[in-house]
């Protein structure tokens, strides 16, 4: 149950706690839990949940994260399934406007990353992708430029 993590991730220094509606037993109060705590929320859909679940939750949304594999290990390989998810999701968040950042996590790779952001992602996780590469740089710039016709990027 998340419920338990939520106090002792926030006192190590977390500033975002993102959990999947499923590990907790009462999903608003884990949401105002976090606020409580400071920390920005979100809430994780895996990739064959029906997206609707997050309706009544939009408005207390810093994040959505949509994984687009089963959680559990590295190198899995996307799966197209989530495309519409993140359609279904973009709308949803742009219909109530709300401010939350749409998350995706699971084989983003330079194939498909720009129709992922194409169909509505602002965020993207990349693990192996980029862990695997000898130049993290190049990789990093790579992803940057197979995204560029969709966002602009701003460097601290």
């Amino acid at each position: 149950p998340v419920d338990a993590m939520i106090t002792a991730f926030a006192q190590a220094g977390a500033s975002i706690i993102t959990f999947h509606p499923e590990a907790s037993n009462d999903c608003q109060g884990s949401l105002a839990l976090i606020k409580e705590r400071g920390c920005q929320v979100g809430l994780a859909i895996n990739p064959h949940e029906d997206v609707s679940l997050l309706k009544p939750y939009l408005h207390q949304l810093d994040w959505v994260l949509l994984m687009s594999v089963q959680p559990g290990f590295a190198g899995q390989s996307f799966m197209p399934v989530v495309y519409d998810n993140i359609k279904q999701v973009r709308e949803m968040l742009d219909g109530c406007d709300s401010p939350a950042r749409l998350s995706v996590d699971g084989g983003i790779s330079l194939e498909n990353v720009a129709s992922v952001v194409a169909a509505g992602a602002d965020t993207i996780v990349a693990g192996s992708a980029l862990f695997s590469a000898d130049d993290y740089a190049f990789r990093i710039q790579a992803f940057r430029d197979a995204m560029s016709s969709f966002v602009s990027f701003e460097l601290p």
